[in-house]
C-alpha cells in the first residue's frame, strides 16, 4: 500500500505532534551525546523527558483551544502564550524532578530544589515550551491565511471566469434580423435557395450552442463557421461580397479559441462595406511559422477608429477587438498578438499565437 504524504498545511495537529516531538527528541539526544557521551541512561532519560513534555502540551492545547485567536488582539494572544509556556515548564520541571529522582536516587533531589538550580532549568526549558506555543498559533494564523488567500483567489476567478463568458462571442441580434429578412425575401423569389440559408443559418447557431461551453476548438472547426456566416452574409449582399481562403495545410488541427476569428470577419464585413469600393473583398489566411500560428483578415476598405458610442455597443470593432484581446491574453498569457494594419488599401486584422512546447487554452 503506497504512503501518500498529504500536504503540509493539511496536516492536522497530530501530524504535527507526530514529526515534531520526535525531532525534537532527537536534537536532544545528539546534542547530549555530543556533550556528555551516549548512553542508554541518557537516552531513556531524554526520551521520558520529551514524553512528559508531549503529555503536557496536549494540556496545553486544550488551553489554547478555548482562546478566541480570530477575534482577540495579538497582544492578548501573546500574554496567553506567555503564560501557557511558563505554566507548562513549571509543571515539565517538577515532572523532571520525579524522572531524575527515579533514575539517580535522593542524591539529585537537594539540587534540583535548590531555587538558583530550578530557575536556570526552567530559564532554559522555557524557551521550548515558548516556541511550541508561538508554533500553535502560528500554524493556525499560516492556515487561516492561506485559506483565506484561496478563497480570494477563488472568487477572482470565478468573476474572471465570468467576464470571460460575456466575453465570448454573442451572436449578434442585426445579423439575425438581417438573416431573417434575407430569408423571408428568399422564400418567395427562390425556394431553394431559402432551403439553403436555412441549412446555413442552423448550422452557424449550431457551432454557436455547441462550443459555448468548449474552452477550445480546432481551426478547421472555427473556419467552417466562418464558411457558414460568410454564405449567409453572400446571400445578402450577392456580387458586393467577395471571400478568399488561404489556408496553410497543416494549421487545420491547431486548438483556437471558440468565436476568435468570427468578430474580426463580422468587423471586416461590417465596416469594410462603409469604407472599401464595391466588391468588398475579404481575405482569411492562416498559416505556420515555426511553433507560431498567424491567422489573418484582410478586407479592402479603410480602418474606422472606434469611438464611444462604439465602445459602448454589444458588437462594435473596438469592444470586439478588446474581447479578442482579452481572452487571448487569458488563454495565451505573453504568447500572443493581435494588431491592426491598413496599408494599401486594406485592413487587416492579425493574431500570431505561440505554442511552444505546451498548449495553453482558455478555461
Amino acid at each position: 500500500m503506497a504512503i501518500r504524504f498529504r500536504r503540509l498545511r493539511d496536516w492536522t495537529f497530530w501530524h504535527y505532534q507526530a514529526v515534531g516531538w520526535p525531532i525534537f527528541a532527537l536534537a536532544h539526544i545528539v546534542v547530549n551525546a555530543t556533550a556528555y557521551g551516549l548512553s542508554w541512561v541518557l537516552v531513556t532519560n531524554i526520551l521520558v523527558q520529551v514524553f512528559a513534555g508531549f503529555l503536557l502540551s496536549l494540556v496545553l492545547r486544550e488551553y489554547f483551544r478555548r482562546v478566541p485567536y480570530q477575534t482577540v488582539s495579538l497582544p492578548s494572544i501573546v500574554v496567553r502564550i506567555v503564560v501557557g509556556a511558563f505554566l507548562m515548564t513549571t509543571v515539565w520541571y517538577g515532572a523532571f524532578i520525579l524522572i531524575s529522582l527515579a533514575y539517580y536516587g535522593p542524591a539529585v533531589l537537594e539540587r534540583l530544589l535548590q531555587i538558583g538550580q530550578a530557575a536556570r532549568t526552567i530559564a532554559l526549558i522555557y524557551p521550548e515550551k515558548l516556541v511550541w506555543g508561538s508554533l500553535y498559533f502560528g500554524i493556525k494564523f499560516w492556515r487561516d491565511w492561506i485559506n483565506e488567500r484561496e478563497r480570494a483567489e477563488n472568487a477572482e476567478r470565478e468573476a474572471e471566469q465570468v467576464q470571460l463568458h460575456t466575453l465570448r462571442y454573442q451572436l449578434n441580434p442585426h445579423f439575425l434580423f438581417n438573416s431573417l429578412n434575407s430569408l423571408r425575401a428568399l422564400i418567395d423569389e427562390d425556394a431553394q435557395q431559402a432551403r439553403t440559408l436555412i441549412t446555413e443559418l442552423s448550422e452557424f447557431l449550431r457551432y454557436s450552442l455547441v462550443s459555448r461551453n468548449r474552452s477550445d476548438v480546432t481551426v478547421q472547426d472555427e473556419l467552417q463557421a466562418v464558411r457558414h456566416y460568410l454564405s449567409i452574409e453572400k446571400k445578402r449582399y450577392e456580387e458586393k461580397l467577395e471571400v478568399v481562403f488561404d489556408i496553410q495545410p497543416g494549421t487545420e488541427q491547431y486548438p483556437v479559441l471558440s468565436f476568435l476569428i468570427q468578430p474580426l470577419v463580422e468587423n471586416a464585413v461590417k465596416y469594410g462595406m462603409q469604407t472599401s469600393t464595391m466588391p468588398l473583398r475579404i481575405r482569411i489566411a492562416s498559416a505556420l511559422d515555426g511553433a507560431s500560428l498567424r491567422i489573418s483578415v484582410t478586407n479592402t476598405g479603410r480602418w474606422v477608429a472606434p469611438s464611444p458610442a462604439v465602445y459602448a455597443g454589444p458588437n462594435g470593432s473596438g469592444s470586439g477587438l478588446d474581447n479578442v484581446r482579452a481572452r487571448l491574453e487569458h488563454a495565451f498569457p505573453h504568447n500572443h498578438s493581435l494588431e491592426t494594419v491598413e496599408r494599401d488599401g486594406c485592413v487587416s486584422a492579425v493574431i500570431d499565437i505561440h505554442y511552444g512546447s505546451e498548449i495553453p487554452h482558455e478555461e
